[in-house]
């Protein structure tokens, strides 16, 4: 009682900052969002700190999860290891290897920001910084080509 019959839905980015230049945003798309090195990942690395499937980040309706996948190496939410399942929320920093996020929820509106379109823009590209200058050590998003997009999964429903 007292809540409204509307949930409001939220999106999540991934937001890589990058100096002098238009920050990377990169949509995490579906219910379930891999994170590694292998091709059924949304989210691919080349870095062998990356496991074939390292992370994923998981919408379970009223919040959006975070888990490592058994990973070598682990998955960092603001600076601690992540043990099974943690609750992202907006600000968070995420680490996975060299690959270093931060985490932008948005609630969605109707007829804009995640729909279709935002899909098919996000659905492949690739974030390349091999020729970037290198940054303060520690601080490097990304090393190398990095992959986002995949195979389109069915959403389950």
């Amino acid at each position: 009682m007292g809540q409204t019959s509307e949930a409001v839905r939220e999106s999540v980015r991934l937001v890589i900052p990058r100096d002098g230049v238009e920050d990377a945003v990169i949509p995490v798309l579906g219910r379930r969002f891999l994170i590694g090195r292998s091709r059924s990942c949304q989210l691919r690395s080349r870095s062998p700190l990356v496991s074939r499937q390292h992370a994923v980040i998981e919408d379970e309706g009223e919040r959006f999860v975070l888990r490592d996948l058994g990973s070598r190496n682990g998955t960092l939410r603001n600076g601690r290891r992540v043990s099974g399942s943690v609750r992202l929320r907006d600000g968070d920093r995420i680490h996975v290897g060299p690959l270093a996020f931060t985490v932008a929820i948005r609630p969605i509106e109707d007829g804009s920001d995640g729909g279709p379109a935002l899909e098919e823009r996000g659905a492949s590209w690739l974030v390349d910084e091999a020729n970037r200058p290198a940054p303060d050590p520690g601080t490097e998003s990304f090393g190398g080509a990095t992959q986002v997009g995949g195979p389109h999964l069915p959403s389950s429903g």
